[in-house]
């Protein structure tokens, strides 16, 4: 009474990975109730994908978003001091805090706080270490990694709502501290956030194509 799946990642994107367990529990309970197995039809095909992809690259809008990456000011971030150095900065070295929160915190910051001042929880989650950044380095201006599903949409990209695979992106994003409380912080990581364009899209594509 186990199955046991095992994808490497670069097939299976967390997206990904619920479209297929999805997929997976219709289908068997189809095939309980005697059915034929009847999934909804894929969407794009990698290929499909990749050819839009390159379109979307060559497109001459995305001349002016290269300089969008270039031009930030990037300098004005500070960088992370060291206590001590206690080796290479190699994933071997690195150390570990872990800290949970109870389920009534989960609950709020998750769900209720987002609805109730209308904000995303990802702003919420960024204000608290972008708060201790700014105190802990005395500069106002930090730069993060964001990480996306990059399933789109981008303009004139085919639809891979459906589709498995690993589609996810990262881009980096200068965020300015606006001083006051978390919620301020929250409010402002939103505004700066939603500024780039194509939720950091292009930033891959440039870079690495």
């Amino acid at each position: 009474d186990r199955l046991l799946i095992l994808v490497h990642h670069l097939v299976l994107d967390a997206a990904s990975f619920q479209l297929f367990l999805a997929d997976l529990w219709t289908a068997y309970q189809q095939r309980l109730a005697g059915q034929p197995t009847d999934l909804p039809p894929p969407t794009a095909s990698l290929t499909e994908w990749t050819a839009a992809l390159d379109c979307y690259l060559k497109a001459p809008e995305r001349a002016q978003e290269i300089e969008l990456w270039v031009d930030q000011p990037w300098s004005e971030a500070a960088e992370i001091p060291l206590d001590e150095v206690l080796g290479p900065n190699i994933k071997s070295s690195a150390r570990k805090l872990r800290i949970e929160l109870d389920e009534p915190s989960s609950r709020a910051l998750l769900s209720e706080l987002p609805r109730r001042h209308g904000l995303d929880t990802r702003d919420l989650l960024l204000a608290g270490p972008l708060g201790a950044l700014v105190e802990w380095t005395g500069c106002d201006h930090q730069v993060v990694y964001l990480l996306d599903h990059g399933r789109g949409p981008f303009p004139g990209s085919v639809d891979v709502s459906r589709t498995v695979g690993w589609f996810a992106t990262s881009y980096p994003v200068l965020l300015a501290w606006p001083g006051g409380g978390p919620w301020q912080g929250a409010v402002a990581i939103a505004e700066q956030r939603k500024a780039v364009p194509h939720r950091g899209f292009g930033y891959g594509v440039l870079r690495y194509f």
